[in-house]
Order: structure tokens, then sequence, then C-alpha cells
């Protein structure tokens, strides 16, 4: 999660300085947000020390630059550090509110179980349902109960 905060800061401050650099970022971007932006395991957030360790170790961190630091693209300007501390902070706010959420969520049994047979069912169909189908009904009725549980956890 740490990448993404990084990322996502590096995205908002250290300016692409030409098309290739634009190229280059959007790349990396692509990168973690669809093959590192996940939240990790779930049996990460099943258990209540792995969670609190967790949520410990990304509250403490804090982005910094050195002299010489490549985000990996060219780039117009240097951010000063205090500006990354501030953006970074940011950022990792926003990110710890949604995987607490998440948390919330998986560490709840009831979620987890509704879930997992959710999922399991997407898997077996590759989450394609023929409307009104036996399966189609059972998947509807499991997101149904997913949302409830929600809206009981908030």
């Amino acid at each position: 999660m740490v990448s993404q905060i990084r990322i996502h800061t590096d995205t908002e401050l250290f300016i692409p300085a030409n098309e290739g650099a634009k190229t280059k970022l959007s790349q990396f971007f692509g990168y973690y947000f669809y093959k590192a932006g996940g939240s990790g395991p779930e049996k990460l957030y099943r258990s209540k020390a792995k969670r609190k360790k967790l949520f410990s170790r990304l509250r403490n961190w804090k982005a910094s630059t050195s002299p010489g630091y490549n985000p990996g693209w060219d780039y117009k300007g240097t951010p000063s550090n205090e500006d990354v501390a501030e953006v970074s902070e940011r950022r990792k706010y926003n990110r710890l509110q949604k995987v607490v959420r998440y948390a919330t969520l998986i560490a709840n049994d009831e979620y987890y179980e509704t879930k997992k047979r959710s999922d399991e069912l997407a898997k077996k169909h590759r989450g394609q349902f023929v409307y009104n189908s036996p399966a189609y009904k059972q998947s509807a009725a499991l997101s149904k109960k997913l949302g409830e549980i929600t809206k009981k956890l908030k």
C-alpha cells in the first residue's frame, strides 16, 4: 500500500517533462492501479493483531525524497520535501480510510462468508450469469445480503 500512496504522490508532484515521460508515468500508474492496487490478502484483515500492525505501520510511514530521487520518468522542477510530506500524508489518510472500511467488512464473519460464496459463484460462472437463471438469482441474493451487512456495519 505504501507503493500505492507513493505513486499517487509522485504523479501529483512530479510533472512529466515531455510526451515520453507522460507515457512512462501512465505505465507506472497503470501497473500500480491494475496489478498492485489491492489491499492485500483477505487473511491479513481477518486477524486483529495483523490489522493493528498493518495500520500502525501505515500511519507511521513517511514519504521523503533525497537528492537525485527519480520517480521513474523525466519531470519538470523538483517538489520540496514539505510538499512531498503534505501530499503523501493526504494520500495516506485517504488510503487508510478505505482500507479500514474494507477491514471492517472482511473481519466480520457474516460478510466474509457471504463474500466467499459470492466470489466462488462468480468464479464458477466466470462472472457471467444468464438473466433469471438460478445462478443469477443466487448471485443477486448474495449481493443484496452483502449490501445489507455493509449498511449494518457503518
